[in-house]
């Protein structure tokens, strides 16, 4: 119901691997670093990326690429961060290493958390529209490639600014991920970043406290399952009242979210709605 393109899975883990098979979905590949075995697989596209990051260390660009092209020869490879834009704004593959240029490959990925430095609903809800710009940043970058947001998370999965070596173990769960607030800060996530021209945005996980099903998420995926091109819209408010326009079987659609915890009221089409707090409806 959800019309699952691919299925993210990280260095081989074995029960994502699984799931993708019993999916019948094609895999985004993440690997950290150039030390792995290859496996044979339906592989979507890979995502290089560095072992460790850290803000003012510039990757072995050069080594993840041709490491990636030996292992992959056929399939999409994407350079990158597995954290902020911030890591590859700073280092951006086409800046190279010792003065010397670096391919990209065939595109750019990111991955995106609202919660960096502030944590409560306010603040997560106003990261949305700076998110459009990150994009529109990293298509500069591309020089005209693919940009690829992977993954989408509520709460960073792994602190790259740690003083010692960071270990990427299970993340911890936000407990707002299964509530109505989360479904409606994804809607205006999906709408600046589409709006931007992201090409590819990988969300959260499947399932699990982590995952969509079972969760207004879900819903929401569902609304916009099988949509085709998302349409430009403005919100008088957008910090209280977001929409995403998109055509789906030949029809214009719009869903508003309500981003605060107090009803709504929204003026469509010389009509007057009441959305109820963080509610996310069809117009």
């Amino acid at each position: 119901a959800l019309s699952l393109k691919r299925l993210r899975v990280d260095d081989f883990d074995p029960n994502g691997l699984a799931l993708a098979k019993a999916l019948g979905l094609p895999v985004e590949l993440a690997l950290h670093g150039v030390e792995y075995t290859v496996q044979p697989g339906n592989w979507a596209r890979i995502l290089a990326l560095p072992a460790t990051e850290h803000p003012r260390q510039l990757p072995d660009y050069t080594g993840l690429l041709e490491a990636a092209r030996i292992a992959f020869p056929d399939i999409p490879i994407f350079l990158g961060t597995d954290s902020d834009f911030l890591f590859l704004n700073r280092f951006p593959p086409v800046a190279g290493q010792q003065g010397h240029r670096v391919g990209l490959g065939d595109g750019l990925t990111f991955a995106i958390t609202p919660q960096v430095h502030a944590f409560d609903n306010a603040s997560i809800i106003e990261t949305a529209e700076a998110q459009g710009v990150v994009v529109t940043n990293a298509r500069q970058l591309a020089k005209g490639k693919s940009v690829i947001v992977s993954p989408v998370t509520l709460l960073p999965r792994w602190n790259p600014y740690s003083a010692t070596q960071e270990i990427r173990a299970v993340p911890s769960a936000d407990p707002r991920q299964s509530t109505p607030f989360c479904a409606a800060w994804t809607l205006a996530s999906l709408k600046y970043l589409a709006e931007a021209g992201a090409d590819s945005i990988t969300l959260y996980e499947t399932h699990g406290p982590r995952g969509v099903l079972g969760t207004p998420i879900e819903q929401l995926l569902q609304q916009l399952a099988g949509a085709t091109t998302v349409l430009a819209s403005r919100s008088s408010n957008p910090l209280r009242v977001e929409i995403l326009a998109f055509e789906k079987n030949g029809e214009r659609l719009v869903l508003a979210a309500n981003l605060t915890s107090t009803p709504q009221e929204v003026l469509w089409n010389s009509e007057k709605r009441t959305l109820e707090p963080y509610a996310v409806v069809n117009l």
